[in-house]
């Protein structure tokens, strides 16, 4: 159980975090910044998405999702690099901007 959740969340994160880093493009002024570094949607898809497989825990029959996390977490992989081409510039200006 352990190793399967922790795979599977860190996999299911690592994807989207590429999504929400283009999508939402935040500057990071400091190593240890105490202001708003990340976007408040990204927390809660995290959130939601390790509540979710929490319930592994509870019956056997909630393993059927771990499919379903590698497909949402591909489908985000795929969709930012496909954003990427469009938004690599905007990013640029953003972050310098700020």
């Amino acid at each position: 159980f352990i190793l399967l959740f922790y795979f599977t969340t860190t996999a299911y994160l690592i994807m989207l975090s590429f999504l929400w880093s283009l999508i939402f493009p935040v500057k990071i002024n400091s190593t240890f910044q105490m202001k708003g570094s990340t976007s408040p949607w990204s927390v809660i898809a995290a959130m939601g998405g390790v509540l979710i497989l929490t319930t592994l825990k509870i019956n056997h029959w909630f393993y059927i999702l771990i499919p379903f996390f590698f497909i949402i977490g591909g489908m985000g992989y795929w969709l930012s690099i496909d954003l990427y081409r469009n938004k690599k510039y905007l990013i640029v200006k953003k972050i310098m901007k700020e």
